[in-house]
């Protein structure tokens, strides 16, 4: 037996924002999720291997004050998070992601973006 041919997917790079609104009545929780799509780092140097460190400790501290504001009374989310990823082999980046009242999405999208832009 021969192993099937894996199929690569090409996610094109782009300069405009793009948007997708999704629902499902099934589901239970409304979820906002913000990617930012980039070229995958690559994994094979003692300098990436640093990198790949220092981002993780970001992605700590960062998923930590997430955290913590979701904990205050004010809070437009429930819970939020932030990670990067390979998504495809040619297509990597980082997103931010919150579960939030359907009411709260604006507010939920809006504290994201702040947050991840230092606000």
């Amino acid at each position: 037996d021969q192993p099937r041919e894996r199929t690569q997917y090409e996610v094109p790079l782009h300069k405009e924002t793009l948007t997708s609104v999704v629902t499902d009545a099934e589901l239970s929780r409304s979820t906002v999720m913000v990617l930012f799509k980039d070229k995958p780092q690559k994994r094979t140097k003692l300098e990436d291997m640093r990198r790949e460190l220092v981002e993780g400790m970001f992605y700590g501290i960062f998923n930590m004050r997430l955290y913590e504001r979701s904990q205050t009374a004010d809070s437009p989310y429930l819970g939020a998070f932030a990670f990067d990823s390979s998504f495809t082999q040619n297509m990597g980046g980082f997103a931010l992601a919150a579960i939030a009242a359907p009411e709260k999405m604006e507010s939920a999208l809006s504290a994201l973006l702040d947050e991840g832009s230092g606000g």
